[in-house]
């Protein structure tokens, strides 16, 4: 069968004769069931390439849209988001689908059959501006019967299901989305279907949102102090009129994020059990309200976050946790500067950040993580993202990784492990030549190279992501109202990482230091380490006692320096003599 044939019996299996000439919108309200939450749904969609979504389960209450141009979602706290480039083509050829453009294919509509099965043809479908989708239609109905299509990382499929008739239109009154990669179902019961339905085009455009949900104490700003440890951004603050608790600042959330435990303690009751991205996977969260969140000079009222079981891994492989991660729905309301030599962080009120000459200032989309464009070694262009949560110097992406053969004539490379909050993941630990942020290069710099990665580092989409590593070479600006990132050189610009010259992976388990891994050819590993070895004595000291950061320290100390490490393995003690070396 050609493509002429197939999409003609469609067009007869879906509707009427005459059908798709007068069509020009659908509205649609449904029932919809996710992670033991239930709500309401109202779509409209709207010729050539216009729709809105609104969704409302009560906890979690988001608007999204699309008017041709701009992709746009109104979040859970109020915050108006504006899609990328690859939301937008995403959107551009979901739209396509969504009013049945794919079936009278014009100049703007690419649709090819791709294959077929004993029960589907395939068809390949997309805006010419837009991301491939396919659409799987019933050989024996000719009916559409499955949506897929890929966003960044994650795989979307909704089968649609129990076709009725409506105004000339059949419709399925069930739909079962899936993402495929977290598990995640959501049931969809349509209850309403209105053709062609009169709506003003204003719907289909970004609202003009003003969230006052903040307060400074004095002026437009506010000052105070961080720690950084083991590279992340540590700050005290409030929650609920209690305090004083670790909020860790990361860019990378795409949500306020509080432990699982402290909810509980202070008296929050999260709801539902749904799926978060991240770096190695997905993770399970629910989502919980609370009232304040108070920092030095700062106040945010009645806010929504996600509860996660953050603070034990944070822990595990640092020593210390955080109760509450501050992300995009706290960052996005200001202009953010980060000083890591003075280790102060300063926000400002939109607009009352002043922009210096002796700073500079690139483009960046605020599609909840930061992300901006860079250069490899003076040839490769591609997007990173910016997270403070990451304690990497630049993690590259597998694609890109691929794409452009970056593993190829590197003298030394180290197999390693990245964490992150949906697991772990492989990374190639080498150097590279140069990485060059407008018109700054940091030469040398050590990378990581992701490797079969699931979750964040296999996302195509963006090229990687950048750490606290390279950010406290500088003082840094997120401006996220006004899309600039800044940044300026400090005096920690040249000075030297104090790296691990061990190379062994510590974790904290059940209150004991464990090797969770030895990095190949490496002093540890040629010290006879292995993986499992419980570490009792470092130079004399209890293990317990000093902990695991601590212990950090003490190898990424100088080179040549021998340490005197008593473990436990198979039960019984044993002391290892480790001579510190530069291993990468």
């Amino acid at each position: 069968m050609n493509k002429k044939e197939l999409l003609k019996g469609v067009r007869n299996a879906l509707a009427e004769k005459g059908f798709f000439k007068r069509f020009t919108s659908i509205y649609i309200e449904s029932q919809i069931h996710i992670g033991g939450l239930k709500g309401a749904l109202k779509e409209w969609h709207s010729l050539p390439n216009q729709s809105r979504t609104d969704t409302d389960l009560g906890v979690i209450k988001q608007t999204s849209g699309f008017n041709g141009r701009i992709e746009w979602t109104v979040d859970t706290n109020g915050q108006l988001q504006r899609g990328d480039r690859n939301a937008i083509k995403m959107a551009l050829t979901s739209a396509v689908v969504d009013n049945y453009r794919y079936l009278t294919p014009d100049k703007d509509i690419i649709v090819g059959i791709a294959g077929e099965d004993e029960k589907y043809y395939i068809l390949d479908v997309r805006h010419r501006r837009g991301s491939k989708q396919e659409i799987y239609i019933n050989k024996k109905s000719f009916l559409p019967v499955t949506h897929k299509f890929h966003h960044y990382n994650l795989t979307i499929v909704t089968s649609y299901k129990e076709f009725r008739k409506k105004e000339g239109l059949k419709f399925p009154r069930k739909q079962i989305q899936e993402i495929v990669e977290q598990k995640q179902l959501t049931e969809i019961n349509v209850k309403k279907v209105e053709i062609n339905r009169p709506e003003a085009q204003t719907i289909f455009s970004p609202p003009d949102v003003k969230v006052k949900d903040y307060r400074f104490d004095k002026w437009n700003r506010t000052s105070l102090p961080f720690e950084l440890y083991e590279n992340h951004i540590y700050l005290k603050g409030s929650l609920n009129g209690k305090s004083s608790f670790d909020f860790l600042l990361d860019t990378g959330a795409g949500m306020n994020v509080i432990d699982k435990k402290f909810a509980r303690k202070i008296g929050l009751k999260p709801k539902g059990k749904l799926k978060a991205q991240g770096v190695g996977g997905s993770t399970d969260f629910a989502i919980v309200e609370f009232a304040s969140l108070k920092l030095k000079g700062l106040r945010m009222e009645k806010q929504t976050a996600i509860v996660i079981d953050i603070q034990k891994k944070i822990e595990k492989f640092t020593g210390r946790g955080c109760d509450v991660i501050l992300g995009y729905d706290f960052l996005s309301r200001f202009a953010t500067k980060i000083d890591y030599q003075k280790k102060r962080i300063t926000f400002y009120r939109p607009g009352h950040f002043k922009y210096r000459k002796d700073w500079q200032f690139i483009d960046a989309t605020y599609t909840t993580v930061p992300t901006i464009k860079a250069t490899v070694e003076g040839k490769y262009r591609g997007y990173f993202r910016i997270d403070t949560g990451s304690g990497s110097f630049v993690d590259f992406h597998e694609p890109f990784v691929k794409e452009k053969k970056l593993t190829r004539g590197r003298k030394r490379i180290i197999e390693a492990e990245g964490i992150g909050a949906g697991g772990s993941t492989k990374i190639l630990l080498t150097r590279i030549k140069e990485f060059k942020i407008g018109s700054t290069a940091i030469k040398n710099p050590l990378v990581g190279m992701a490797q079969n990665a699931k979750g964040a580092f296999g996302s195509k989409e963006v090229s990687g992501n950048i750490g606290n590593r390279l950010l406290k070479k500088f003082i840094v600006v997120f401006d996220y109202k006004g899309s600039k990132f800044g940044f300026k050189k400090t005096r920690l610009f040249n000075r030297k990482a104090k790296l691990d010259r061990s190379g062994l992976l510590l974790i904290k388990d059940k209150n004991k230091i464990k090797i969770r891994t030895v990095l190949p050819f490496t002093p540890g590993d040629k010290a006879g380490f292995r993986k499992g070895d419980e570490l009792l004595e470092v130079d004399g000291d209890d293990a317990k006692k000093i902990g695991i950061h601590n212990i950090k320290m003490t190898l990424r100390g100088r080179k040549g320096k021998i340490i005197t490490i008593k473990i436990k393995r198979w039960g019984k003690g044993k002391i290892i003599k480790l001579k510190l070396e530069t291993y990468i």
